[in-house]
């Protein structure tokens, strides 16, 4: 068995913990590879350097949701399960807490972790120079207003139908997986993580009107910059900008080709998890 653990460096005890569990691994014959995870960045153009070395059957990550998610976008080529520790706050879709680090470790060494599938998007964005490129994610895609501090104007069109001319802040498109994390601050609707369909939600619209939209499985949504606001916007994969400061034309999102194994110590029901985490939990 070869496990690939990725650490948040700006958490002690997260690294910590990360360097314990490899020796402790090592004592029982399975092969590890530790890194840092702000050295998994689109911007960096270096999600493949953990694999220079071959594949891996597991990946864990220590710190909270962000870690899990640039674990994610790793390791999704790969088909690689991940197992989220948590050393940060909401911990929403990591697996274990940290004071169950080492009953997850010999859960996931017995193969007897619960695991969820959870669908992807793919983005597909596209420039003014005809240039594009490619992003796979877990929560959602952002296309946001940039620096100027200016509105922006875009169409939406859902398949080949227009369906809104919108002016604000921006949009977001997320999976059922993203509906508790940015789109949730917007306005979104939670969504049970077993959906396949995609939402999207305006971020501070200049109208009385904008609604979030929930799609169905395989509806695809293009966001298209109206001419002269395409300099003014920024694109957001998961929270991290592409770091590109080309101009985009439109952006194209569709269900992800991959699925995550997201691995968890415990069965976790979502309206539960829901319920005390956004609601405050009930007291019977």
């Amino acid at each position: 068995m070869r496990i690939l653990l990725v650490a948040n460096k700006n958490k002690e005890e997260a690294v910590q913990a990360a360097r314990e569990v490899v020796d402790w691994l090592a004592e029982r014959s399975v092969e590890s590879v530790l890194i840092y995870a702000d050295t998994l960045s689109y911007r960096l153009d270096r999600m493949d350097k953990p694999f220079e070395q071959g594949s891996y059957d597991l990946s864990i990550t220590f710190g909270g949701d962000g870690t899990l998610l640039r674990c994610s976008h790793a390791v999704l080529p790969h088909q690689i399960p991940v197992l989220g520790i948590n050393f940060g706050n909401l911990g929403f879709l990591t697996g274990a807490d940290s004071s169950e680090l080492y009953e997850a470790l010999d859960a996931a060494l017995s193969g007897k972790l619960y695991r969820e599938q959870r669908a992807t998007l793919r983005a597909d964005i596209f420039y003014d120079d005809a240039r594009s490129v490619s992003y796979d994610a877990l929560n959602e895609l952002a296309l946001t207003r940039g620096n100027s501090g200016s509105v922006i104007h875009f169409d939406v069109f859902v398949n080949e139908t227009h369906l809104s001319r919108v002016s604000g802040d921006g949009m977001i498109v997320n999976t059922a997986t993203g509906s508790t994390a940015y789109a949730l601050s917007a306005g979104g609707p939670l969504i049970n993580p077993q959906s396949r369909g995609l939402a999207f939600v305006p971020i501070a619209p200049h109208s009385l009107v904008s609604r979030a939209v929930v799609a169905m499985p395989g509806d695809v949504v293009t966001l298209k910059l109206l001419d002269g606001f395409q300099e003014n916007s920024t694109v957001f994969i998961d929270g991290e900008t592409i770091g590109d400061e080309r101009p985009v034309k439109q952006i194209i999102v569709s269900n992800g080709p991959h699925q995550l194994d997201l691995m968890r110590y415990r069965f976790v029901d979502f309206y539960t998890q829901a319920s005390n985490s956004f609601f405050g939990g009930v007291n019977d």
